[in-house]
């Protein structure tokens, strides 16, 4: 098995839909990491291992971020960290929460921020289609359904920014951890019933204090949202005006997710010894799991690259799969069905001005780098 080095190269980083499709032309599905942990690249060994029990959370070390402790408490309360009970009480935790008024039911609420949002851009000038619209209405989204107070939104948002940043100097980003459970501290002495109810479902042993999981959870809610936004608008803006009309919005948004890769891996770590097909996996065993690569297989998706919204085949993988996947796929429905209608209308839509820039190296979630301007001036 050979190591997978394209990944520290920056040519992969700028477009790793087109190093994924010389993997699997070279029939890879399976590579050893540079530092000797698995990278899982094809669907189906995703689907296997993502499925399996034994397949759990990376903890993440007390010294992970050298001296800032506080930094590696933070990750390591993400649910992405968990492992066993632990983890499963968190997500049910989480998934209360989240119960407490369905995010459907938000759907009026959800569609005014995001009519706001648009009406807020400008009308006549080019304007970064994620740090002007996308990342601030998520951010907005996110206070609203976890209970922030409005004042709390930008250095919240500010705050994750700077966590989710590779680049971020890790004083900074120990700083911005702090920062965010500040907020989220006072949200709950608020009243905040997402994070009370959170609370009333966490073990009473471990303290039934819901603020470290809810802070960390606010990177995903914003940061991985946001990007799964952006990149899903930066794939429709390539698209012809009658794409919509065509197939409707909700298998255009599916399809922009899939070609998008907004989240392009997650850490796994193997809990037993596991056997994937004819591969063996020791317990111990760290897993990149590409979800991004999964996306793009060609066993699963025919013309994987194309924009096909009435294709045959799964469902992307797009956030992950199994017990570790993502829980923000209503959230993010429920902001970008609004958002396509309200970007690509019949009067006036968004263009791309511009070619889009790649993102970060090693950035988990991809933050597209695209400029737009309004197709013409936009009616009162």
């Amino acid at each position: 098995m050979r190591i997978f080095r394209e990944c520290n190269e920056s040519a992969f980083w700028a477009d790793p839909a087109a190093g994924f499709a010389r993997l699997f032309d070279e029939g890879e599905r399976v590579l050893r990491a540079p530092d000797g942990a698995l990278c899982v690249f094809g669907y189906a060994e995703l689907m296997a291992l993502a499925r399996q029990p034994a397949v759990e959370g990376v903890a993440v070390a007390p010294d992970a971020f050298g001296p800032h402790d506080d930094l590696a408490a933070f990750f390591g309360a993400g649910l992405f960290a968990g492992a066993g009970p632990a983890h499963r009480h968190a997500r049910r935790a989480a998934l209360a929460g989240l119960g407490v008024t369905p995010i459907a039911a938000r759907a009026p609420e959800i569609s005014e921020l995001v009519r706001q949002a648009l009406a807020a851009c400008p009308d006549d000038v080019p304007f970064d289609l994620a740090r002007d619209l996308v990342l601030p209405l998520t951010a907005r989204v996110w206070a609203l359904v976890a209970g922030y107070p409005p004042e709390a939104e930008a250095p919240l948002a500010a705050a994750v920014a700077t966590l989710s940043n590779p680049e971020s100097d890790p004083a900074a980003q120990a700083a911005a951890a702090r920062q965010v459970r500040r907020l989220t501290r006072a949200a709950l002495q608020a009243g905040s019933p997402f994070m009370r109810a959170i609370g009333d479902a966490l073990p009473t042993e471990a303290g039934a204090d819901p603020v470290p999981l809810v802070a960390s959870m606010a990177v995903d809610g914003i940061d991985s949202a946001g990007a799964g936004l952006a990149g899903a608008l930066g794939v429709l803006l390539r698209q012809p005006p009658d794409t919509f009309a065509r197939h409707g919005p909700e298998p255009c948004l599916q399809e922009a997710l899939r070609l998008a890769m907004p989240v392009i891996l997650s850490m796994r770590q193997a809990t037993e010894d596991i056997a994937c097909g004819d591969i063996e996996v020791p317990r111990g065993t760290v897993l990149w799991m590409w979800w991004g690569a999964g996306c793009m297989d060609p066993t699963a998706y025919a013309e994987p690259g194309s924009f096909l919204p009435r294709r045959s085949g799964p469902r992307a993988p797009v956030f992950g799969a199994g017990a570790h996947a993502c829980l923000g796929h209503a959230l993010i429905r429920t902001i970008a069905l609004p958002l396509i209608k309200g970007a690509f209308g019949e009067r006036e839509y968004l263009l791309a001005d511009g070619p889009a820039h790649p993102g970060q190296p090693w950035r988990l979630s991809r933050l597209l780098q695209q400029r737009v301007v309004w197709s013409g001036a936009r009616p009162a």
